[in-house]
């Protein structure tokens, strides 16, 4: 709950998988969502008016565009939620420096950030280092897939 105003967190929820492929025939942005609507349950608070536009395709790993994580950082900054939350930590991003922009702009706007049901403050040095080092794994695991698909394809 949020303390100040005694009304339920507003939580915006980022759901995306890397591929149009995966958006169109895969399981997970489904699986993602039901995780994300269980969580915000849990925690007492709902979803924004329109949940699912900061959803879909999009790449979170280096030298991609991340329109929809753009749209979210814009409309953190006019305080249209309180608090952003992803299924998992690699959804939210798989590069390092991306991360912590928008970790920073979330700091900034006061939003909270979630993965599932557990709240990483954003102003504590363990939590931002924990973010920071999945960021780092997530963008490894990302590259290593890339190489080994291209490897499979020679």
């Amino acid at each position: 709950m949020n303390e100040t105003a005694n009304k339920p967190l507003r939580f915006a929820p980022i759901v995306r998988v890397s591929t149009e492929g995966q958006e169109k025939r895969g399981e997970s942005l489904r699986t993602q969502k039901a995780t994300i609507v269980a969580a915000v349950a849990s925690l007492g608070g709902r979803l924004i008016d329109d949940p699912w536009k900061y959803s879909g395709a999009e790449h979170a790993t280096p030298a991609f565009e991340r329109r929809k994580l753009e749209a979210l950082l814009r409309d953190a900054t006019q305080g249209q939620f309180d608090a952003v939350v992803c299924a998992d930590s690699s959804r939210w991003s798989r590069d390092n420096l991306k991360n912590e922009e928008g970790l920073r702009v979330l700091q900034k706007a006061g939003i909270r950030f979630f993965v599932g049901t557990t709240e990483h403050n954003l102003f504590d040095p363990t939590a931002r280092l924990f973010l920071a080092m999945s960021a780092v794994v997530n963008q490894y695991q990302a590259s290593l897939q890339t190489s080994k698909s291209i490897t499979n394809r020679i």
